[in-house]
């Protein structure tokens, strides 16, 4: 997968859950199992989304970027962030503190994970015009 196609691809599903943490903290960690959702557990979610969203915006603006350079910089940081909450959604998985639901999270970062290590790794990145 080039550097462009993971960027779009990271962008969608990292918005798109950014976008429901913040407006509907509740029902998306209902999805989970995780109830009742209020207090500080809804304004901690609300601030994960945020980052969510800070995190799709920078890999939105990255997207463009068509040196092969840039994007082997910036693909070993994007891997970390990556395999962080595939650690953390495995844990809390196996630690049945969210429902099997939770092995969606486990599969979402665990693709995320290998695609941009292979970035970074320069197994797959192809200059792409912007």
């Amino acid at each position: 997968m080039n550097f462009r196609t993971l960027c779009t691809l990271g962008f969608w599903v990292t918005f798109l859950f950014g976008l429901g943490f913040v407006l509907a903290p509740a029902l998306v960690l209902s999805l989970y199992g995780i109830a009742p959702v209020e207090g500080a557990l809804a304004l901690m979610t609300r601030y994960f989304g945020a980052g969510l969203l800070a995190y799709a915006a920078a890999i939105r603006g990255l997207r463009t970027q068509t040196s092969p350079v840039l994007q082997r910089a910036a693909a070993p940081w994007l891997s970390v962030v990556q395999v962080a909450g595939l650690l953390i959604s495995l844990e809390s998985v196996l630690a049945g503190t969210v429902n099997a639901l939770g092995w969606s999270s486990v599969l979402i970062y665990g693709f995320f994970f290998v695609a941009w290590a292979r970035l970074a790794l320069g197994t797959s990145v192809t200059a792409q015009p912007a």
